[in-house]
């Protein structure tokens, strides 16, 4: 385990550490708005997650507040339950639990000052299922399948 630290710029020094090799990871900066604007960074993988869900669900409601609307102390609860509208939103301080997040599909929310990071749902990896393969559609013969409980 590894703790976040309040400085964003540290936090996102292990997570480039970390996904170094990696050209999946997005990294989108913004600002809550504000007297003292906060930078803020959501870090996701774009082919596990749902761009309509971050974009209207996380983006969009965080751009638009000020920061002077939320209490300093309460602002990652605040924005947990007032502002954020996906499905699922947990709260994280392991700076190693927050990379299974990303990697498992979610959006990682992190903000300078703060040493808790937001995890939103917001996966958008297709269920698969056997089908026929094209090429064996018109193979004649039974196509029994054995399956083994073990």
């Amino acid at each position: 385990t590894r703790p976040f630290t309040k400085d964003l710029a540290n936090n996102l020094k292990f997570f480039e550490e970390i996904f170094e090799r990696c050209s999946d990871i997005n990294y989108r900066s913004f600002e809550l708005r504000g007297p003292s604007p906060l930078k803020a960074v959501c870090i996701y993988v774009p082919s596990m997650i749902d761009k309509e869900i971050v974009n209207n669900h996380v983006l969009k409601p965080l751009m638009t507040i000020e920061n002077t609307q939320l209490p300093p102390k309460e602002l990652i609860s605040h924005l947990k339950r007032m502002f954020i509208t996906s499905v699922e939103v947990e709260d994280s301080s392991d700076i190693v639990e927050t990379v299974e997040y990303i990697l498992s599909g979610n959006v990682a929310l992190l903000i300078d000052g703060y040493n808790t990071c937001l995890i939103v749902e917001a996966n958008a990896i297709e269920n698969r299922c056997i089908k026929v393969p094209p090429s064996e559609q018109f193979i004649r013969g039974p196509r029994d399948v054995l399956y083994s409980l073990s």
